[in-house]
């Protein structure tokens, strides 16, 4: 027997945490990644790599499992651990700085989040000639963070040049799905900074896109619909903004794990439909579930649960 504490037992604990990663049963890899990691410890920095992926590894499981807190403090121990290895390489940071901005948005610190994009984004522009991946989705993500932190028209430029890079790169392998996402998160901001007219141009690029070469229950397809929604919304086509959010929820449910947050800005922004349009018990309904989405994945302090109960009081009114 090689032990419990054995290098071949813990790459074999961590394995079996990768299946249950690929069947989307974080809660069940919890548990090995935890007896991976406890082992993998003993050997002091002799494993030191091994004890910084595993880390990490249990940060995802963490997040998925909505325990955002302990997640953090593993990323950050992870990180801490990966700057003391011989062969450091400074991308990992920059990767790390990114993976950390999306768990801070999921807790509601996007000041904080916008800082790490913005680290994230000097490093792969300083590193890296204009256009290579990581730039690319650096500049993404660092547009859509100023879009967060209520500042879209900052984000715009960031965006833009992100969805040139994404198009030249469709044309060049014929792969659309990247720039599809990007008009979609391009559509959503122009929409934000009241820029609707762009926005239906760029979500009816994506809508092209989306009808020639994908199948219809996907992701992007669900996404797409809820950012039409919230164009619809924006524009005061009521009636067209509770279609398409009708259509985006059955969308995120038919193609599989479900998209929570994005069932729930949908709901929300189907409620602010149904109540610009008088429809104020549909609208509650709407919201009680977003709200309920929201509460289990953060708590009731996240700032997502807030808006949806400034939405309730408003539909009450």
């Amino acid at each position: 027997s090689v032990g419990p504490d054995h290098a071949n037992t813990i790459d074999a604990l961590n394995g079996l945490a990768f299946v249950y990663f690929t069947r989307g049963e974080f809660d069940r890899a919890d548990a090995p990644l935890r007896e991976a990691l406890r082992a993998a410890r003993t050997h002091g920095d002799d494993e030191l790599k091994r004890v910084s992926d595993l880390t990490a590894n249990l940060h995802v499981a963490r997040q998925q499992n909505g325990d955002y807190e302990e997640a953090l403090t593993l990323l950050q121990e992870s990180a801490a651990l990966s700057a003391r290895l011989p062969d450091y390489d400074p991308d990992d940071n920059a990767i790390v700085q990114g993976n950390m901005a999306v768990l801070l948005s999921d807790m509601g610190r996007h000041e904080e989040a916008l800082q790490m994009r913005r680290d994230a984004l000097a490093h792969w522009q300083s590193a890296y000639p204009p256009g290579s991946p990581m730039s690319v989705n650096a500049l993404m993500g660092y547009g859509l963070q100023l879009h967060e932190v209520g500042r879209p028209e900052e984000g715009l430029p960031y965006i833009q040049e992100s969805v040139d890079l994404y198009r030249s790169i469709a044309e060049s392998e014929s792969e659309p799905y990247q720039l599809v996402g990007a008009l979609i998160s391009y559509g959503t901001v122009l929409t934000a900074a009241d820029r609707t007219t762009q926005a239906a141009e760029v979500l009816g690029e994506a809508q092209r896109l989306v009808e020639a070469s994908l199948p219809p229950s996907t992701s992007l397809s669900a996404r797409l619909a809820s950012a039409q929604a919230g164009l619809f919304q924006a524009r005061g086509e009521w009636d067209a903004a509770v279609r398409a959010a009708d259509r985006a929820v059955e969308t995120f449910a038919a193609a599989g794990r479900a998209d929570a947050d994005g069932v729930g800005w949908t709901l929300a922004t189907k409620a602010r439909a149904l109540i610009e349009g008088g429809q104020r018990d549909e609208a509650l309904a709407a919201l009680r579930r977003a709200r309920a989405i929201f509460s289990d994945r953060y708590g009731d302090a996240h700032p997502a649960v807030s808006t949806m109960d400034s939405l309730r009081a408003v539909a009450r009114s």
